[in-house]
């Protein structure tokens, strides 16, 4: 749901001038996030010690935590309202 809501958000809290800007810095990161995530989880699996299993369980743990980190951040510092305020001021 993320790929199809996350620049929908971004786009409304932008300005005009800064919405393609945004949403390009949202798809850099995304994408960074897509090559990095296959370069951490191999290095899990390879230092888990000659257990394979092991090595998947440090990799979700990790996203999971990721996870979970990232949706509090979310949940405690955004406020779409005060953006759009904040933006309707700069305007």
């Amino acid at each position: 749901m993320i790929f199809s809501l996350g620049p929908a958000m971004v786009g409304s809290v932008s300005p005009n001038v800064q919405r393609g800007a945004m949403l390009a810095i949202l798809n850099s990161i995304a994408s960074l996030a897509g090559v990095m995530a296959p370069v951490v989880t191999g290095r899990l699996i390879q230092n888990a010690g000659g257990s394979t299993a092991s090595g998947f369980e440090h990799g979700f743990a990790l996203s999971g935590a990721l996870l979970v980190i990232g949706g509090l951040v979310g949940l405690l510092w955004m406020n779409p309202e005060k953006s759009v305020a904040r933006q309707e001021g700069i305007r």
